[in-house]
């Protein structure tokens, strides 16, 4: 789903959105997700890959399975919205 599927109400964009909330909502500690968000984030993460290491109230901290370089730092560790994953199973 590309960002300008955000607001569209069409049946095969809902549908997407649907099946996307449904894997992020089984979103656990130990899951393995890759960021898919295109939004300010992506330059750095989009298509990384980490393993969740704490979960709560829609956010997740995940650990970076490779080096993530975020402008001069490489974190081991962040936190996002569990919407800006993609659990890979």
């Amino acid at each position: 789903m590309s960002t300008h599927d955000v607001y569209c109400l069409c049946d095969e964009c809902m549908a997407a959105k649907a099946d996307k909330d449904k894997a992020n909502s089984s979103v656990k500690v130990g899951d393995v997700v890759m960021f898919v968000d295109e939004g300010r984030y992506s330059k750095w993460f989009w298509g990384k890959v980490a393993k969740v290491v704490a979960v709560n109230a829609g956010f997740c901290q995940v650990r970076w399975l490779q080096k993530v370089q975020y402008h001069d730092l490489y974190p081991t560790v962040s936190n996002f919205n569990v919407d800006r994953f993609e659990v890979l199973r």
